[in-house]
């Protein structure tokens, strides 16, 4: 489980609609296929459609309990 993190206190007030439909948390494992569904970073194929494999995560716990993930 990756719990998302927020970097500013108007992200953490966002509604579902408002984040694009993103969760607060995702399960993930690790060779599971993904698909994105919206346009991330056209300039280096982060595109709605594009395909992936999720590789191993190295995560890292913060001081305030929250997980980095790199």
């Amino acid at each position: 489980m990756i719990q998302a993190v927020h970097t500013s206190p108007d992200v953490s007030k966002a509604t579902h609609d408002d984040v694009g439909g993103l969760e607060p948390v995702v399960f993930l494992a690790r060779g599971a296929r993904v698909m994105l569904c919206a346009n991330i970073w056209v300039e280096v194929g982060l595109v709605n459609g594009a395909l992936g494999t999720v590789m191993p995560v190295v995560a890292c716990l913060l001081k305030s309990n929250s997980m980095a993930v790199s």
